[in-house]
């Protein structure tokens, strides 16, 4: 019996049938400290893991935080782009405009234009009697 107690399998101590109060007590022993030795391997890995988790969640705030401040930066930047825009659009409108009002004065200018020229047509006409004669007032150049 005085083997020692790493070496006893979990099958004999499971499956001691004798009344050996002593040996029973024996197994007991040994069942208490693979008990605890398996609590403390289990609290060990536990530490770990909760270390583990701990520096994943420390990399989470500063990666949290870093995307906070950019996002931050691309809102101000939206923000720029925007009023930009804004700008831009108030210019072209006003181009449009402008560029209406200079079309419509040309329209008038060119309507003025063509009343007037036809006006002296009348008139020449008017004044030689036979349309595209040629004026005898205007002698030719030498």
């Amino acid at each position: 019996m005085q083997k020692d107690w790493k070496e006893i399998p979990d099958d004999e101590i499971l499956n001691f049938e004798d009344a050996h109060t002593g040996k029973m007590a024996r197994y007991e022993r040994i069942m208490q400290k693979k008990s605890i030795e398996a609590v403390i391997g289990l609290r060990d890995k536990v530490t770990g893991l909760m270390e583990t988790i701990y520096k994943a969640s420390q990399g989470l705030q500063e990666k949290t935080t870093e995307l906070i401040s950019l996002y931050g930066k691309i809102s101000h930047a939206q923000g720029r782009q925007q009023k930009i825009l804004i700008v831009l659009s108030v210019v072209v409108a006003v181009s449009t405009a402008v560029y209406t009002l200079i079309t419509w004065q040309s329209v008038a200018a060119m309507k003025e234009a063509n009343e007037i020229q036809r006006q002296f047509l009348e008139l020449e006409k008017s004044k030689s009697g036979t349309p595209n004669a040629p004026n005898k007032a205007l002698k030719p150049t030498p």
